[in-house]
């Protein structure tokens, strides 16, 4: 199976349209939660009255448009006179952000809030984010706070290319950089990310025209390659298999064939702010 440029063919939607799977929100729901509702791309609410060590949890749906989560605490409000408090440095909140991976906490903000605070989560991975509002477990008192999440989601578009890919596979497509480039920028997004259990494990490397290489950060999805002044000339992109389990089978509830099963992925690639076209894509 080789990998397919830009548009055409009867697989040509793009799977983010299909927005986050349902699957791991299905197990907070179990558990009691559900995610935010956003109006206009911001959700906001009082946590009210946390005792020292009660914490409130929030998720938050992130998917391959969202660019970025900005997470406010403000108006902490708490019980008692400062006379009262935890009479080493006051009672206080702690907040805790944890990106999407669910086979271990990829924490992002860790970090006690006396006061109004904004923290930025930039390219959260896709799936659920959890945002967890404690009472520090020294309090003395109850305490309270607003709390604000906006999200910022850009238009993403048809995909540079697009194919799928089976364990052990490396998938190719050769990119050409123009001269004088600033920033590239190269996207591995896949369908069975962390809103998916089991999650499929896909890897990108690229190869610059000298040869020379440099791959994305393992365990993350998407995975992003970023290059400042890229050298101009013929980059090769590898998609890699590493671990596809055969979610399409599961999800039509049939029995494995004994055929490899292959995961859908998508690639992006922009230099300065541009989309750049695949110039070949074979084995």
């Amino acid at each position: 199976h080789l990998g397919r440029i830009g548009r055409g063919g009867d697989d040509d939607d793009d799977f983010a349209e299909d927005g986050v799977s349902r699957e791991v929100e299905a197990n907070i729901r179990e558990a009691g939660f559900r995610p935010v509702s956003f109006l206009r791309d911001r959700f906001t609410t009082r946590v009210e009255g946390l005792l020292a060590g009660q914490v409130a949890h929030f998720f938050v749906d992130a998917d391959e448009r969202t660019d970025q989560l900005v997470v406010s605490l403000t108006n902490v409000t708490r019980e008692l006179p400062p006379s009262q408090q935890n009479i080493l440095f006051g009672d206080d909140v702690l907040l805790q952000i944890v990106d999407a991976p669910t086979s271990f906490a990829d924490e992002k903000v860790f970090d006690f809030v006396v006061g109004d605070s904004t923290f930025t989560i930039a390219n959260p991975q896709t799936g659920l984010v959890r945002v967890a509002v404690m009472g520090d477990s020294t309090n003395a008192g109850r305490i309270s706070a607003d709390l604000t999440i906006e999200r910022t989601r850009r238009s993403q578009g048809h995909a540079t290319a697009k194919g799928r890919v089976a364990e052990g596979e490396l998938v190719p497509f050769e990119i050409e950089v123009p001269a004088g480039s600033v920033h590239a920028v190269f996207e591995l997004s896949w369908k069975s990310n962390w809103s998916r259990y089991p999650t499929n494990g896909l890897g990108l490397g690229m190869i610059d025209p000298t040869g020379v290489g440099k791959g994305g950060e393992p365990f993350t999805i998407p995975q992003r390659v970023v290059i400042d002044n890229p050298v101009a000339g013929t980059w090769t992109a590898l998609v890699q298999g590493f671990t596809i389990f055969d979610h399409d089978a599961a999800d039509n509830g049939e029995k494995d064939d004994g055929r490899p099963a292959r995961e859908r992925f998508e690639l992006r690639v922009t230099v300065d702010g541009k989309q750049l076209r695949i110039i070949r894509a074979d084995r």
